[in-house]
């Protein structure tokens, strides 16, 4: 009667364990999902002011220029493929939903509508969609890489991300800053 009560204290023993070690990865994977969540909108959010900051600075002071790149990286989190900025003072062309995502373009054509910059929300956007809304100062795009702005030059401008780096060039306009490839 012994060995039967050992047996059944065992199995007890044994069950607590799984239900105890079941509880524990539960909570874990929660607990390690949700820090991973945080890090990527910490991420997102340094991303984010590092370029506002980055874009006001140089706007502000007429001929100063600032290149981001392998010397001096603008970090973006992984998840992201591209970035577009675009110039909500011209008009999106009739063909933006094929080269841009329908909620770009609608925003785009929302803020031109209602009067440019000013109503817009939104002149950076990201691919995927990030998180919060990106308006840096006025700008204006250099899509032909003259280094002026012209009419041949596109409303937007869409660079790839490479390497968690958005690589771009930043020119101070004065009241504005032109944004480029570097």
């Amino acid at each position: 009667m012994s060995a039967t009560r050992a047996e059944v204290s065992q199995v007890f023993v044994s069950i607590m364990a799984v239900i105890v070690f079941a509880v524990v990865l539960l909570f874990g994977y929660r607990a390690i999902t949700d820090v991973i969540a945080k890090g990527d909108r910490v991420a997102f959010i340094m991303f984010k002011t590092d370029l506002e900051r980055a874009v006001r600075t140089v706007a502000a002071d007429y001929g100063s220029v600032t290149v981001f790149g392998a010397q001096h990286p603008l970090t973006i989190p992984a998840r992201y493929r591209r970035a577009c900025f675009v110039d909500l003072d011209r008009r999106p062309p009739a063909s933006c939903s094929t080269m841009l995502s329908p909620v770009i373009c609608d925003a785009w054509q929302s803020a031109f509508d209602s009067g440019g910059y000013a109503a817009g929300e939104a002149n950076m956007f990201l691919e995927p969609l990030g998180e919060l809304p990106i308006k840096v100062v006025r700008i204006t795009l250099d899509t032909n890489r003259n280094l002026m702005e012209d009419a041949a030059d596109a409303g937007y401008l869409c660079i790839p991300t490479a390497a968690n780096r958005l690589d771009l060039r930043i020119e101070g306009r004065g009241d504005h800053a032109m944004v480029s490839l570097p």
